[in-house]
Order: structure tokens, then sequence, then C-alpha cells
């Protein structure tokens, strides 16, 4: 998962430098449509469009980044909370384990004492 998310940060990256110089792009365009002024119009209406969109897809990065993030943050509590279950259930395991064992041990000892009233009883008619 810190794999694939560091791949999407480097793609992250990458859009973020085409955004950065798409902006400087039309920064440029925006300065000579300004120059050519009437007939650079319709150039700086481009120009502004395209300023629009670098500025779209810089704030898209910045959202992937925070999703990523929210994820990557996710998928450690989860990794942490299984980790946790696991540990738990083992104990669960042990303390089931020894109750097992304790269970047998009241057996045992109950049929010491039936047994022990058996051969009481036969006793006590023997007399």
């Amino acid at each position: 998962m810190s794999k694939q998310s560091d791949i999407i940060g480097s793609i992250v990256q990458t859009i973020r430098g085409i955004a950065d110089q798409t902006n400087l792009l039309a920064l440029n365009a925006a300065i000579e449509a300004a120059r050519a002024g009437e007939h650079g119009r319709g150039f700086a209406v481009v120009a502004d469009e395209v300023r629009s969109l670098a500025a779209r897809t810089s704030q898209a990065t910045v959202e992937i980044v925070e999703v990523v993030r929210k994820n990557h943050d996710l998928s450690t509590s989860a990794v942490t909370s299984m980790q946790s279950s696991l540990s738990r259930t083992g104990l669960g395991v042990e303390l089931a384990n020894e109750a097992g064992e304790v269970i047998l041990e009241i057996q045992q000892g109950s049929r010491h004492v039936v047994d022990a009233i058996s051969q009481f009883n036969s006793t006590l008619q023997l007399q």
C-alpha cells in the first residue's frame, strides 16, 4: 500500500509540475496578448481559460494528496486493529485452553469424589 501511495505521489508531482508550467505559459500568453492589443483579445481569453485550467488542476492534485494521505492513515489504522485483534484472539485461545484444562481437572476431581462416596456407601452397607 505504501509503495502504491509513493507511485501516486510521484504522478501527482508530475501533474503539479505540468500545471505550474501551464500556468506560466498562460501568463506569458496573456502578456503577449496584451502586447498585441486589439488583435490579441481572443488570445487573452484563451490564455485566461488555460490559467483557470491550470489552477483547477493544481487544486485537484492537492485533493488527491489529501485522499491518498487519508487512505494511508486508514490503512495503517486497519493494520493496527488487525494486529490487535490477532493478539487478542491468541489470548482468547490460550484462555479457552486453560479453561478446558480446568474443566478436565474438575471432571477428574468429581470422579474421585463419586468413587469415594461409592466406597463410603459400600463400607456403610457392610456394617
